[in-house]
């Protein structure tokens, strides 16, 4: 594993820890997340795939979520993670995760990819 890879697995794990810290959800008896508890490791529930025109996809924590939001992506609802093919980077931001393709109708290049993540996204960039 490389010294950025590493890193960037770090912050995510941070990133995670701070969010389930602050999060107030409920427990069940088994010190299980109640049923309206969501977190960002629940992030790839479902996904909007704007791959073809737009070249990202978008992971939610629920379909219901990918559902409402997908309509402004023009894209496609499906249940689990957005595909790894082609990948230029990740940004984890709102709740959710936008990735960004070097395929698709407007390639995007990683260095592209962490600028917007970052400036107009406000989120955390994780390179594929």
């Amino acid at each position: 594993m490389t010294r950025r890879l590493a890193l960037s697995a770090a912050a995510l794990v941070g990133f995670a820890v701070l969010y389930l810290g602050s999060n107030d959800a409920e427990f069940n008896s088994n010190n299980e997340p109640g049923a309206g508890a969501a977190s960002m490791l629940d992030v790839g529930a479902a996904h909007c795939d704007a791959i073809a025109d737009m070249s990202v996809c978008v992971e939610y924590v629920s379909k219901e979520e990918a559902d409402a939001d997908c309509v402004s992506f023009g894209g496609t609802v499906s249940t689990g993670a957005c595909p790894a093919d082609g990948l230029s980077g990740s940004c984890a931001h709102d709740g959710k995760v936008r990735k960004y393709y070097k395929t698709g109708g407007s390639p995007q290049a990683g260095d592209y990819a962490e600028k917007h993540c970052k400036n107009a996204m406000a989120g955390e960039f994780t390179a594929p």
